[in-house]
């Protein structure tokens, strides 16, 4: 009876791991700004909920063997850890369905820690998402919700760009500092195009871009 349970219940785990890959492999796909199959702290940030006050005692914690990245591998455990994987993992609707016993078509504060992940401040959170503020989260709060953080990485993701067109603009960037600068040194434009708040152009945009 025990070896039963023990091949059941491991049955539910790779069965849940193997629904929940193609999820694990599109959030990672969006969030992976560099293309590199890892994520690094800005990287991972906007995917933490707690971002703003533990968001790099989250990151550190994700990165198991403390190499400066979230890998791959690494990546399922810490999407674990935030409640609006585990609501998208079940499912939106059967998620909402299992905790709404009473068929009220609402949860409340005590229901939403059942599925929480943020420990003492799930209420909190709860309160975030409650839009209309009457002390319960309905269908359309719950999926929110559990979308917002996907949504925002995915549509955060840069389109592609041709090559040529990508250094085209760089070109165009760095023309526009040298006649700023009135010809100064390589050193100089760098420094003004990354003081400038010009990322994607900065000192290794424009020394790569234009093999300089």
């Amino acid at each position: 009876m025990k070896s039963l349970i023990t091949f059941l219940f491991l049955s539910g785990v790779l069965l849940m791991a193997a629904n929940e890959a193609p999820l694990i492999a599109r959030i990672l796909k969006a969030a992976d700004k560099s293309v590199d199959g890892k994520l690094t702290l800005a990287e991972h940030l906007p995917l933490d909920v707690q971002a703003r006050h533990h968001g790099e005692e989250h990151f550190k914690t994700g990165d198991a063997n403390t190499d400066g990245f979230i890998a791959a591998a690494e990546f399922p455990a810490a999407l674990h850890k935030q409640t609006w994987f585990a609501i998208l993992s079940e499912g939106v609707d059967p998620c909402f369905t299992r905790l709404d016993a009473n068929q009220d078509g609402k949860l409340d504060a005590s229901v939403y820690r059942k599925i929480s992940r943020m420990g003492g401040h799930a209420e909190q959170h709860f309160k975030g998402a409650d839009a209309d503020k009457d002390g319960f989260l309905n269908m359309a709060e719950f999926a929110a919700h559990a979308e917002a953080k996907l949504k925002t990485v995915e549509e955060g993701t840069p389109k592609k760009k041709k090559a040529d067109g990508t250094k085209r603009s760089a070109v165009a960037h760095f023309d526009f500092y040298r006649t700023l600068a009135g010809g100064a040194g390589r050193d100089t434009l760098c420094a003004a195009s990354e003081a400038g708040g010009a990322v994607l152009h900065g000192r290794v945009a424009v020394e790569r871009l234009l093999d300089w």
